[in-house]
């Protein structure tokens, strides 16, 4: 009789000791959660795999564990990304490096913080009767 007395008090405990756990570990999740920054972040296109990694951080509570509540924006064809920050709509957006320069020459007063790709899709093209088809043969082309 004393061991399952025994038994009982020691499941009783195992038991409380684990609601116990679970309940302050809710109300610290609960506490981070409501002391996350919250932010916004503007695409410069409509949802596709290019911004895959900013969705799949967001998933995965990478932005959560860094203070942040992270809420993504698609962008579209007549939504800059440079206004939507310029005027407060978003904290954060991707766009281009040149639209960077256009928007500083406007007197917008954004700054480039990051950069995603290692090399930039943006190409110079020409006419091909320029004879123009490498760097080199740009030289004293200006017209």
């Amino acid at each position: 009789m004393k061991k399952k007395n025994l038994l009982i008090s020691m499941a009783c405990i195992v038991i409380v000791f684990i609601a116990s756990f679970l309940l302050i570990n809710n109300n610290q999740n609960k506490e981070s959660s409501e002391n996350l920054e919250e932010v916004s972040i503007r695409l410069k296109w409509l949802d596709q795999a290019q911004f895959s990694g900013y969705y799949v951080a967001n998933s995965k509570g990478y932005y959560k564990e860094n203070g942040l509540d992270v809420k993504i924006n698609s962008g579209g064809p007549n939504i800059s990304p440079i206004q939507m920050v310029a005027n407060g709509t978003d904290d954060f957006g991707i766009t281009s490096g040149n639209q960077i320069i256009l928007a500083r020459e406007q007197g917008i007063p954004v700054v480039a913080i990051a950069v995603v790709y290692q090399k930039s899709p943006i190409s110079i093209v020409s006419l091909k009767n320029k004879n123009i088809s490498n760097p080199e043969d740009l030289i004293n082309k200006v017209e």
